[in-house]
């Protein structure tokens, strides 16, 4: 009985042992609010309506890592996009699938990480980190920073749609993840951390790519409270490129941002080419509340595809206030607008306020 119990009591350990040296979390966020919408041209009207993920972008996320010794770590992610207003698990161009919010395994050491899968891009990390500064539904920072590569007659203009349909790389259509993706990370040197995606194509079998594949390269550097960026993309399947460089710096009073990039699509039935950038600040107000502005703009030359039937010479301006009732509970406001030199159509202006909820 006694060796029973030491025996059961070694068993117990062990099995503590392990767990203590693995985690699974799950997080995630919920934001909807109130939008009223107006749009001009030929289909001019406004709306007020319930909207969802106008500051952050609702989700629930699982994540896991385990540590095998020796300084090595084992992860994974799998993350859903949904829509907070109405429950539906489909997004546009999202995707229903689980993970279209990325899904992804890895490992990690003093080499750097891997991840293998839907992965959140070099790209994106460059657009996204200097600002966090989203807007309005129509008039967020990413209306003049998108990059339409695979978008031959300049139609679908958000970041997940191009990655859904075309399933193209990284940046060649400015989308927040990629798919069939191997990303690798450096350590941080000084500072400076390297990053590379190389994306392949999807098959079933030789001879089957259905989309297209590239690569990128990206560079960061941080040193208090300077945040500089760059990423160069390669798409070959559509034969595009993106040249991007953005940065931020924390004065404490104010955190100024700005994004420049350079568009190219070598595609010789579509070619075309595209300048954007983006300038703002954030600034605090009191121990919980901060307020925020951004001004974009966005061009485009080529004489057939986007250049001809969509010019996009488009500008955007955000306006927004921001107020943290705890750590995870924020109300906010904004205010945006976005003008389409090449389709009325386009051009809104839409003001909304609402809450996030982080948990």
């Amino acid at each position: 009985m006694k060796k029973s119990l030491l025996a059961l009591a070694a068993l117990t350990a062990i099995a503590g042992a392990a767990s203590a040296q693995s985690s699974v979390t799950i997080s995630g966020v919920i934001d909807i609010g109130v939008e009223h919408t107006s749009q001009g041209g030929a289909t001019a009207g406004t709306a007020t309506q319930v909207a969802a993920s106008r500051m952050g972008t609702s989700n629930i996320t699982f994540k896991g890592v385990e540590d095998l010794g020796s300084g090595m770590k084992a992860s994974f992610t799998v993350s859903h996009e949904f829509t907070g207003d109405n429950g539906d698990a489909s997004v546009p161009g999202g995707g229903t699938g689980w993970g279209n919010f990325g899904s992804s395994v890895g490992l990690s050491g003093g080499f750097g990480s891997v991840d293998i899968g839907n992965v959140f891009t070099t790209t994106f990390k460059a657009h996204q980190t200097p600002n966090g500064t989203k807007g309005g539904s129509s008039s967020h920072a990413y209306a003049v920073l998108e990059f339409d590569a695979c978008e031959p007659t300049g139609g679908a203009s958000t970041f997940n749609a191009s990655a859904a349909t075309a399933g193209a790389s990284t940046a060649q259509c400015a989308h927040v993840f990629s798919r069939n993706t191997i990303q690798y990370n450096s350590p941080s040197i000084a500072g400076l951390t390297a990053s590379l995606d190389v994306v392949l194509p999807e098959t079933t079998g030789p001879g089957t790519s259905t989309v297209s594949h590239g690569h990128t390269f990206g560079l960061k550097y941080v040193a208090g409270p300077l945040d500089v960026r760059t990423a160069v993309d390669r798409g070959i399947g559509q034969s595009s490129d993106l040249v991007l460089v953005s940065a931020s710096f924390d004065a404490g009073v104010a955190k100024l941002f700005a994004n420049v990039e350079n568009g190219q699509r070598r595609n010789t039935a579509n070619a075309f080419s595209q300048n954007a950038f983006l300038i703002g600040a954030r600034t605090p107000i009191g121990a919980n509340g901060s307020v925020w502005a951004h001004y974009g703009v966005q061009s485009q030359g080529g004489s057939t595809a986007v250049g001809a039937t969509d010019p996009s010479d488009k500008k955007v301006l955000g306006l927004g206030y921001q107020h943290k009732l705890s750590g995870r509970t924020t109300l906010y406001a904004n205010y945006g607008k976005l003008s389409d030199a090449g389709n009325s159509d386009k051009d809104k202006t839409d003001v909304g306020v609402g809450v996030m909820h982080s948990f």
